[in-house]
């Protein structure tokens, strides 16, 4: 394993587990995703994209370069913890799979722009 990945696993694990928090957040509210002033609509729009944003930032410092790994990983559990408890409960889908796959890109476009910020600040900062 790549010794900036060793470093920043934490930073991971904060966002697979932020993002496994949304269906047990959905459920426990019973409301949808995209209902503005709900605790998850906040968990969706803010909680996941800053996780991801920090991963990011903080991987891309470490390399040198800006990675795009961790806002990929942030799109695609945001879409599992989409789809997996549908598939779970057994409801199916009624709607097609690019509907799920456009709200998670949603998170992952915000992460984007604040690890951008992020990074522009804080990463071409030489440490002495």
């Amino acid at each position: 394993m790549k010794d900036y990945l060793r470093r920043s696993w934490w930073l991971y694990l904060i966002l697979i587990l932020a993002c496994a928090a949304l269906p047990l957040i959905q459920r426990w509210e019973a409301v949808p995703v995209l209902s503005p002033p709900s605790f998850v609509f906040t968990w969706y729009a803010a909680v996941i994209p800053i996780a991801a944003a920090a991963a990011a930032a903080v991987t891309s410092a470490g390399r040198g370069r800006f990675d795009f790994a961790p806002l990929i990983a942030a799109a695609v559990l945001v879409f599992l913890s989409m789809v997996i408890p549908v598939l779970i409960s057994g409801g199916g889908f009624d709607k097609p799979l690019y509907v799920p796959l456009i709200f998670a890109v949603i998170p992952a476009i915000e992460a984007l722009i604040l690890s951008g910020i992020a990074y522009a600040i804080f990463g071409r900062r030489k440490t002495a």
